[in-house]
């Protein structure tokens, strides 16, 4: 095997030994000594996990070798971790100059918009990111097409949207992949639409009615499995909001949910194991790699994707009977794939590759139907009064930091 450099023997903790190349580095990076063996090397002290992050500048940083990374500030100082409500008000009283990765609460955002002294303290940027409720293609009723569908007509995206703070959030989404990798041709897009984005009960009872699932026909569910749908969740603000207005939204239908609440890390680790036998998870989303949709295609529709063992085709778009009965399911579940419209665009390139992803979206939207989208996200964040200068990182979908200035 070859050598690893300073990641020779750090298997599971080389983020407390990683060497800054651009302008800033972790406190405690000039105290390194890789000439220990790497069991008796101390780590930075910059970096005390799951707590706090010190970045300091790097001194073999050369300014002159870079014209995109300004490294306005001397220190930046992240503690991980704290309530929302609680971490909002540090940054209203300039104690926090922002809170990097979060969602800020909904009365925060409503404040500052409606402040013309605090208008510019929020920034709202297109992080190029999805977010959806995903279905089991595998568990009862939504190996059922028609039920995924009257999920689609009956979500009060709009709700969800106010949930999270208002239009400043995105835009309702109404596909999968976010336009800017199809070059706008799905801009319109929407085979379930609803007045205002609010859901359309009418339509939604019309697919349940067409279902398995509802034998008199009236629209609403009356099997069994219809009750104490087992639904994944993130414990953080908005999601059990949204959950509770999802359940709203279902009563009509005769769903009814059986919530588990996690920290978002084992979320996202449920929701990508078939094993657990979820069947919706509504707190997940996706954001492109690269502008392309082969960032949304493979990873998220092929079958090489489905979990455990691989990421992140949740919903087991393209399951064959042996995958089935591998993770305990009913293998004569007949469940839809997308291999062949993904190895078709794989080769393409230019508008062709651009319309051959939208083609597959629309595939995925009316013949497979994985996931109720909702909205187009943009990350929204709210800034102390010290910063005086902002830029917004596409790549990472969160606020440059090396590009952030601060008042003296």
């Amino acid at each position: 095997m070859p050598p690893f450099g300073v990641a020779t023997g750090h298997d599971d903790n080389y983020g407390r030994f990683l060497i800054g190349t651009g302008p800033y580095m972790f406190e405690g990076t000039d105290q390194l000594d890789f000439s220990l063996p790497p069991e008796d090397q101390d780590p930075v002290t910059g970096y005390d996990v799951g707590r706090s992050i010190v970045l300091v500048r790097n001194p073999s940083y050369d300014p002159a070798s870079d014209d995109l990374r300004e490294g306005y500030v001397d220190r930046i100082e992240v503690t991980i971790g704290g309530a929302s409500n609680d971490l909002a008000l540090k940054v209203d009283a300039g104690e926090l100059d922002m809170v990097y990765d979060g969602v800020p609460p909904a009365a925060q955002i409503r404040q500052y918009a409606s402040d013309p002294e605090l208008q510019d303290q929020i920034h709202s940027d297109p992080s190029d990111a999805v977010r959806y409720i995903e279905m089991n293609l595998a568990n009862p009723p939504f190996d059922d097409p028609n039920v995924r569908i009257a999920l689609n007509y009956a979500l009060d995206k709009e709700g969800f949207r106010q949930l999270r703070g208002g239009p400043l959030f995105g835009e309702l989404a109404g596909h999968i992949m976010v336009n800017s990798l199809q070059g706008d041709q799905l801009k319109d897009y929407d085979p379930y639409p609803s007045p205002n984005g609010r859901g359309d009960v009418t339509a939604a009872k019309a697919a349940m009615a067409a279902s398995e699932y509802d034998t008199d026909g009236d629209g609403v569910c009356d099997d069994p499995s219809c009750q104490g749908i087992v639904t994944i969740i993130d414990e953080a603000d908005p999601y059990p909001n949204q959950t509770a207005l999802l359940q709203q939204t279902l009563e009509p239908l005769g769903i009814t949910l059986d919530v588990k609440t996690f920290e978002r890390t084992t979320m996202y680790s449920k929701c990508e194991d078939p094993n657990s036998h979820w069947a919706l998870c509504p707190s997940v989303s996706w954001g492109k790699d690269y502008p392309d949709g082969f960032t949304f295609g493979p990873p998220l529709f092929s079958q090489d994707a489905i979990g455990p063992e691989s990421c992140c085709n949740d919903p087991m778009v393209g399951a064959t009977p042996d995958i089935l009965r591998g993770r305990g399911y009913d293998p004569s579940i007949p469940i839809p794939s997308a291999e062949e419209q993904i190895d078709e665009c794989i080769p393409l390139s230019g508008d062709q590759r651009l319309g051959c992803w939208a083609q597959l979206d629309r595939y995925l939207m009316e013949d497979v139907v994985p996931w109720v989208p909702y909205l187009f996200d943009n990350n929204v964040v709210v800034v102390s009064d010290r910063v005086v200068a902002w830029s917004f990182d596409q790549f990472a979908g969160l606020p440059a930091i090396d590009r952030i200035a601060l008042a003296s």
